[in-house]
């Protein structure tokens, strides 16, 4: 039986937040100063790295989803099991810019 992804820890509190905070300097630097969101999938293989990302839904601009992207295969996530599949993690972020409108 596979494991539910919603209920699979897949980084530590501490990884999630390097994340979040690599998405953020993505935005200010290839941001436009507006809002915006976007999702990746992410399959997370048993060494803890990514064997497989993908941009499920853009933020509007290639260079931006780009450096996310990076972030998204630099990050450490936690290892599956040897035996098992990779995990699937869909990763939604918001992307703002320091000066951007809410």
């Amino acid at each position: 039986m596979a494991d539910d992804p919603a209920k699979v820890s897949v980084m530590t509190p501490a990884a999630k937040s390097k994340l979040e905070g690599c998405g953020a300097r993505a935005a200010q630097s290839a941001g436009d100063e507006r809002q915006r969101t976007a999702i990746f999938g992410v399959y997370i293989g048993s060494y803890g790295r990514p064997v497989n990302l993908a941009i499920l839904e853009s933020s509007g601009l290639e260079n931006l989803d780009k450096l996310v992207l990076q972030c998204l295969l630099r990050a450490n996530y936690i290892p599956t099991a040897p035996d098992r599949q990779p995990i699937q993690w869909l990763f939604e972020t918001l992307l703002q810019p320091k000066h951007a409108e809410p």
